[in-house]
């Protein structure tokens, strides 16, 4: 959001500052370590039985939001799993 926004309309500076701040006040994170690049590239097969890569498997995945990387991802494969407050359980049960 472009900081010249609070002199120029400021209602509308407020109003994404609010969205915003609830989208944070719900936004979640699970860290995951091992999970190193070359291992989203593996085959795996879905639900359907079809083969596809996990990186694919992780997108298609309705509790997941996100898959950031860390400082860490490189060194020890820490990902950052995003989700929100409602799908928190589903997103733990997907990465277990």
């Amino acid at each position: 959001m472009p900081y010249e926004l609070r002199s120029e309309d400021p209602q509308c500076f407020i109003s994404c500052m609010q969205k915003q701040n609830q989208l944070l006040s719900t936004l979640m994170t699970i860290p995951v370590f091992g999970l190193h690049h070359e291992a989203l590239h593996y085959t795996v097969k879905n639900d359907s039985d079809c083969l596809e890569t996990l990186m694919s498997v992780i997108e298609n995945c309705q509790a997941i939001h996100g898959l950031e990387e860390t400082n860490k991802t490189k060194e020890l494969g820490k990902w950052l799993f995003i989700t929100d407050a409602e799908n928190l359980s589903d997103a733990r049960k997907f990465i277990d």
